[in-house]
């Protein structure tokens, strides 16, 4: 009778534990590779929601009419989704001024059940304001070492700006100084 000879090949169970190595490898890499597509859409989502929020911001900022506190809400159509937002305006401590806060949130998210409110994906924020008095058109001169402020304390003096004077001052004709002795041509 003879023997099989040991030819140096892989057992079956050698050959078995290789696949299950391979096996928990390619699990742990598709695990990865489906969080990090996760993670991608949620900030793709929330960089909309943040867009818009802005948007809604710079729209109440830009009203010709007065702003009042109070909340308000609406609805868009962004990158074929729609979205609602959430703005509420508030008075702040400094007079004519007001905090502009602005939730946003996906209305057709398919992971949230039918009659449920999606989360709030951004919120943002933006303040809007008017001067509480009228300038008087001087132009801080940063360089006086001998500037007085307010009740004589050291501080800036302003000067009165005169129109084509003026360190760096574009005013549409003419020339601007740009350092000594040296202009160049106005804007």
């Amino acid at each position: 009778m003879k023997r099989a000879r040991n030819l140096g090949g892989f057992t079956l169970v050698e050959v078995l534990v290789a696949l299950a190595i391979v096996a928990l490898g390619a699990g742990a890499m598709f695990s990865v590779l489906t969080s990090s597509a996760s993670s991608t859409s949620y900030l793709r989502e929330k960089s909309f929601a943040e867009w818009i929020g802005f948007d809604q911001i710079s729209t109440t900022r830009l009203l010709l009419t007065p702003i009042t506190p109070g909340s308000s809400e609406g609805d868009v159509t962004f990158a074929n989704q729609q979205w609602h937002w959430l703005q509420q305006i508030d008075a702040m401590e400094i007079p004519t001024m007001y905090r502009i806060t602005v939730q946003v949130r996906r209305t057709d998210d398919p992971s949230v059940p039918k009659g449920q409110d999606a989360p709030w994906l951004a919120t943002v924020l933006g303040f809007k304001g008017t001067a509480l008095n009228a300038s008087n058109g001087g132009i801080p001169n940063w360089g006086s070492s001998n500037a007085q402020g307010a009740n004589g304390a050291p501080g800036t003096a302003i000067t009165p700006r005169t129109p084509g004077q003026g360190p760096g001052l574009p005013t549409g004709t003419g020339t601007t100084t740009t350092g000594p002795g040296q202009t160049s041509p106005g804007l």
